[in-house]
């Protein structure tokens, strides 16, 4: 069993976010919304 890591995306905004994760790569971890990028739209 091999385990990911997970990332997560407390940000306050969108763009923030994205140039976060532009970088990662989608086999090596699993990322997960905070509630501040959430409720930022």
């Amino acid at each position: 069993m091999s385990s990911r890591l997970i990332v997560a995306l407390d940000f306050p905004d969108v763009q923030q976010a994205l140039a976060f994760v532009a970088p990662l790569s989608p086999t090596d971890c699993k990322l997960k919304v905070g509630f501040e990028l959430f409720v930022a739209g």
